[in-house]
């Protein structure tokens, strides 16, 4: 049985949290520690994890077959060597269109449109050389995409398998104004250690409803493949097994179950508990979510004492006045603290950490600032905090 070299991109930052879940979920896979390489994480696998992660991976973007890996390049003119000695005509019939995504990261003499133009034309003449046909280039819907990035002096090139980003699950219809990425709060309802057989998850905060959501889908079986249809890339790669896609897809699907969770969405806007109920509906999940409509600072008063197990949020943060932030904060940990049992958890995505941290000390909350990364354009940090009597 073949064996193949991915690597799939992930939030930077989450590499670790990514990795360990892929382990849990993915039988025969092997990680490869490539710290170099941010926001990616490179495993060996077999052909069914190109159709099992695309369709059930909860934690990913996107998932690239790695056809070369090296190290030591220094110009244009060594991209252009090594790509031509690929051979292409194994991945990329004649009749279909292709693409390059090029990106560079560091110091180089040459731009990433410079990569794509030298990568492009070396696969061209390298299939024209093999087949004596000419691929055609199609920028807009090509059938192969072809990634080739630059990072700092290692080349990297491969086969974009998922097409648009798996963070992308399709099934929200309300969108919040700042909506968490559904891979991250998947993340978050992990890391909580959530057990849906017995605890109690509350997001007190939970705009379109992702988070819960996401832990639905999860609890339930329900894969992401079940909104995607097939738009997946890999659909066009004609040197996979494709009817095996087709078999794994049913054999997800075929596992989905109907449960009873203990799962609470609340938050301060009436339109947006709307939306989450809207977005909950089309996940196939409003029959295990509870969404209503409350204030976060006074979570003690709409629960009663330690009645919650887990609490997972994405409060708002980067906000005027600085004030008004600091009393949501200080308020909503307070009060939470009240309404979280005896060896509860919270898990908490916020770029103030420091202000966080001042108020978790406040209360003195026992809290590991689990990972600091960029999400858009700030420094955002995933805390752990857990409450011993």
């Amino acid at each position: 049985m073949s064996e193949y070299t991915f690597y799939v991109t992930v939030e930077r930052g989450a590499e670790d949290l990514v990795a360990k879940d892929l382990l849990e979920n993915f039988r025969g896979i092997e990680i490869l520690r490539e710290k170099e390489f941010r926001g990616k994480v490179f495993f060996r696998g077999r052909e069914e994890h190109i159709f099992l992660m695309n369709f059930s991976a909860r934690s990913i973007n996107r998932l690239i077959l790695v056809l070369l890996h090296t190290r030591n390049i220094g110009s244009l003119n060594l991209i252009y060597k090594h790509i031509k000695e690929i051979e292409w005509s194994s991945y990329i019939d004649a009749e279909q269109t292709f693409a390059v995504k090029a990106t560079r990261v560091g110091s180089h003499n040459f731009t990433s449109l410079d990569i794509a133009r030298v990568s492009g034309s070396a696969i061209i003449e390298a299939f024209q050389e093999e087949t004596g046909r000419r691929l055609r280039v199609n920028l807009s819907k090509p059938d192969v995409v072809v990634h080739v990035e630059m990072i700092n002096d290692h080349l990297l090139v491969g086969i974009d398998t998922t097409g648009p980003s798996l963070h992308m699950r399709r099934y929200r219809v309300y969108n919040h104004p700042m909506p968490l990425k559904a891979t991250l709060a998947y993340l978050l309802v992990r890391l909580s250690g959530w057990n849906p057989n017995e605890e109690k998850l509350l997001d007190p905060m939970c705009g379109g409803g992702t988070i819960p959501i996401e832990a639905a889908l999860w609890a339930r079986n329900i894969p992401i493949n079940r909104f995607r249809k097939n738009e997946y890339l890999f659909y066009n790669l004609k040197f996979l097994h494709l009817e095996k896609a087709e078999k794994i897809a049913k054999q997800l699907l075929s596992k989905e179950t109907r449960k009873e969770l203990h799962l609470l969405g609340m938050d301060i806007s009436e339109e947006h508990i709307k939306g989450a109920r809207m977005n909950a509906k089309n996940a196939l999940v409003a029959d295990t979510i509870i969404f209503t409509q409350g204030d976060a600072r006074l979570l003690d008063k709409q629960f009663s004492s330690e009645s919650i197990n887990v609490i997972v949020t994405n409060p708002p943060y980067n906000l005027r006045p600085r004030l008004k932030l600091y009393d949501l904060y200080e308020k909503f940990l307070a009060a939470a603290w009240k309404i979280l049992a005896d060896r509860g958890r919270m898990v908490i995505i916020t770029s103030e950490r420091k202000l966080l941290i001042r108020i978790l000390r406040n209360i003195n909350a026992h809290f590991q600032l689990y990972n600091v990364f960029r999400y858009g354009s700030l420094n955002t940090g995933i805390f752990l905090i857990k409450k011993h009597s």
